[in-house]
């Protein structure tokens, strides 16, 4: 592939190709696509548009994880997306957030910092915790964030070709490489 055709916030593209299709089939298949990777991650449905102008998407899912603490403050939670290609066909996408249950806050794994963490239990229970459990709740969160990436990626898999991004020119040509489900 010879073009900057994908956006992908995860890392890795997984690409559903559908050059094969015309709109009723193309329409079709991202149906079949969305509704299986719903059932498989046991997701909610959810509809948002992401506001991305050059590579706009659609979120048509939401994971609500178990909460990573025991005063139920942090839930790491994770938005499907799926993008238009820039020139042509599509792909899967994926959004970790920690939600804040008490301030209603979304914020990226790098946000979840000792201030935060402090914060939020202050708020929850009225008390400081030690640098102990901020240490513990951190890495549980990180913990919960990544096999929660594993569970989608592994998903994304089965529905979608994984693309990796191997170089990008000057001029913004891109070459894609096709990657082994072992190495996503």
């Amino acid at each position: 592939m010879s073009t900057a055709n994908y956006y992908s916030a995860a890392g890795n593209v997984y690409a559903i190709d559908l050059s094969d299709c015309d709109d009723f089939t193309g329409e079709y298949l991202i149906e079949d696509i969305k509704e299986g990777v719903l059932k498989d991650l046991k997701a909610n449905e959810d509809s948002d548009d992401t506001g991305d102008r050059n590579y706009p998407g659609e979120y048509f899912g939401r994971i609500e994880d178990l909460p990573a603490d025991d005063y139920d403050v942090f839930f790491v939670t994770a938005g499907l997306i799926i993008r238009s290609g820039y020139y042509a066909n599509a792909n899967l996408d994926y959004e970790i957030k920690v939600v804040n249950n008490y301030s209603g806050e979304y914020l990226d794994l790098d946000e979840i910092d000792e201030a935060t963490i402090i914060d939020a239990l202050e708020d929850a229970n009225g008390r400081k915790p030690t640098k102990k459990q901020i240490a513990k709740l951190k890495r549980k969160i990180d913990a919960q964030a990544l096999q929660l990436e594993d569970r989608i990626k592994e998903v994304y898999t089965e529905y979608t070709t994984p693309l990796l991004r191997v170089a990008t020119f000057s001029n913004g040509e891109a070459i894609y490489e096709e990657i082994g489900g072992d190495k996503n």
